[in-house]
């Protein structure tokens, strides 16, 4: 796992090419002691159903570890199969409660009975799994996704964000830098 020092809300706490390659470890020395994954492209192939045995084992290794297992998902196919398969509790969308807005995150701390200080996210979507955690006070970890095309929804957000950002006139000051803990607030322009 490499570590990411930049304060920014839009870089992750921590880096991986892969699943495999979360350290039970140094999540728990960062005071980690829930860790919530993305599904798609991230566990599984974009609608896939079942982890490989590779990725089973070591989400196994991590219960072992002391870490608890989420997974956070927009998805609203079945995974009652999944989250039975591996002992974990599946948070998904209901109604616009997904990622990335704050009441998804809110939902996932609430599931945990912890402080967000506690909580890890590990996903392959900047905006989703880094900026949405990171705004909530989690930790965040960036995976490499199992298959590397954005969706089209996934393109419009970066896009958006980018393009705030790149506007932003040089006598606006934008804040990017993420208090941690609930309730953070977002950047503001002023």
């Amino acid at each position: 796992m490499k570590r990411i020092t930049n304060s920014s809300w839009f870089y992750p706490d921590f880096t991986v090419r892969s699943v495999l390659d979360i350290d039970a470890a140094t999540l728990r020395a960062a005071g980690i002691t829930h860790l919530v994954f993305d599904l798609d492209r991230t566990l599984v192939p974009r609608h896939a159903e079942a982890l490989t045995s590779a990725y089973r084992k070591h989400i196994y290794s991590l219960q072992q570890a002391g870490l608890t297992i989420l997974i956070g998902t927009n998805s609203r196919r079945d995974t009652s199969r999944l989250a039975e398969q591996l002992g974990v509790i599946v948070v998904r969308p209901i109604g616009l409660s997904m990622k990335p807005r704050r009441s998804f995150y809110t939902r996932l701390w609430q599931q945990t009975h912890t402080t967000p200080e506690h909580i890890a996210m590990a996903g392959d979507h900047i905006i989703n799994d880094v900026i949405g955690p990171n705004r909530a006070g989690f930790t965040s970890i960036l995976v490499a996704a199992l298959t590397h095309r954005p969706t089209p929804v996934q393109q419009y957000y970066q896009r958006r964000i980018i393009r705030r950002f790149r506007g932003a006139r040089s006598d606006e000051q934008v804040s990017t830098t993420r208090p941690r803990g609930h309730g953070a607030e977002t950047p503001q322009h002023q």
